[in-house]
Order: C-alpha cells, then sequence, then structure tokens
C-alpha cells in the first residue's frame, strides 16, 4: 500500500494548501490563487490533477452568510473531486481548528500566523498558515480512525 498524505485545504479566492505524511511531518505548503468568477471549477480541476487514491484530503466546513454563499460550491468541488479520485474527505469544524492552534476558538488571522511560526518556522501567509492548521488538526481525527480500523482487522 502507498503511503497515506493528508491533503489539507483552506477554502477561498486564495486556497492555502499543505500536505503532511500520517507521522505529523509537514511536506509542503502553498497558496493557490483562483480567479472569483471560477474559483470553484478551478478548484476542481487542480485537484484533480493533484490528487492520488492514497490521499486524504481535510477542509474548513464553511459557516455563516460568507462561508454559505462562496465556500460551499467549493467543498462540493473537493467532494466530488475526491469521490471521482477514490480519496477520502475530512471536515473540520472552523472553531475547532483555531482553537487547537491558538487556545482560543475565535483567533484573528495574526494569532493563526504566529501559532504557526512558531510551529514550523519561517513565514506564512494567512492562507498557509490556516491550511497547516486545518491538517495539524485533522491528523488527529484521521489517525484515530486508522488506528481504530486496524486494531478492528488484527
Amino acid at each position: 500500500m502507498n503511503k497515506k498524505i493528508l491533503v489539507a485545504l483552506d477554502l477561498g479566492t486564495k486556497t492555502g494548501i499543505a500536505t503532511f505524511g500520517l507521522d505529523g511531518q509537514l511536506l509542503t505548503r502553498n497558496t493557490l490563487q483562483f480567479d472569483s468568477g471560477s474559483q470553484t471549477q478551478n478548484l476542481f480541476s487542480a485537484l484533480r490533477s493533484l490528487l492520488t487514491p492514497n490521499m486524504i484530503v481535510a477542509f474548513e466546513q464553511p459557516f455563516g452568510r460568507y462561508g454559505l454563499q462562496v465556500l460551499l460550491p467549493m467543498v462540493g468541488a473537493v467532494q466530488c473531486a475526491c469521490e471521482l479520485i477514490g480519496c477520502d474527505d475530512v471536515p473540520v469544524n472552523v472553531v475547532t481548528v483555531k482553537k487547537f492552534a491558538t487556545g482560543f476558538g475565535l483567533a484573528n488571522k495574526a494569532a493563526m500566523i504566529k501559532a504557526a511560526q512558531e510551529k514550523w518556522g519561517g513565514e506564512f501567509t494567512e492562507h498557509e498558515a490556516d491550511a497547516c492548521w486545518v491538517g495539524e488538526c485533522a491528523l488527529q481525527t484521521v489517525l484515530d480512525t486508522l488506528n481504530k480500523k486496524e486494531s478492528k482487522n488484527a
């Protein structure tokens, strides 16, 4: 079996993307920028070329007016790409991510960036920082689920 990789996304016109090994190591981070008129289609196309079946995709669950109007179609693109490729997807609550990163569920962008710099070093955009924390938070859920599956199969 191929080694699993977790791909974490901070969805938006500028989408943060981070990849992690299941050992918790941050492998890559970047920001993808899409035109606002076609961001959902462009995200879907990017994911189709990036994802492989050995990947798990984590993303923030949208909430509020902005999240539901703008991000919900992007969530659909993520889930559709995952289904097409054969990846698992893991939605993560935004408040849970912020609390995991900073200890405060309503942390601002500056606090999220500072926490990322302290954990991984270097400079981060707000989108990279959020994607990294989505991944770090999702790893806990993914590892718990994988460990339970392995226990049942043993």
